[in-house]
């Protein structure tokens, strides 16, 4: 199992100009564990599952980036960076 922190972003522009993350911020302080052998459809649907994050921004869902440090998640249409799952140091 991997611990790991909630993180949000607050993301400026759109999908025509492009996007930034202009602030990062955990949801709690809690931690979540994930499993250490999850795939993706599965780690998908568990953050689907929490309740934690507004239901608009789950329904294209997608990973952009998933290393030993954190997972990226995004909009698979537009490319908007959601929020990350980020590993406890």
């Amino acid at each position: 199992m991997k611990k790991m922190y909630l993180v949000g972003y607050d993301v400026w522009g759109n999908a025509d100009a492009g996007f930034d993350v202009n602030n990062i911020y955990r949801y709690h302080d809690d931690t979540i564990d994930i499993p250490d052998d999850i795939g993706e459809e599965e780690l998908l649907e568990l953050v689907k599952s929490w309740g934690t994050l507004n239901p608009k921004k789950l329904d294209n869902l997608s990973i952009f980036d998933w290393n030993e440090w954190f997972i990226e998640f995004e909009n698979g249409k537009t490319g908007e960076p959601l929020f990350r799952l980020e590993a406890v140091a």
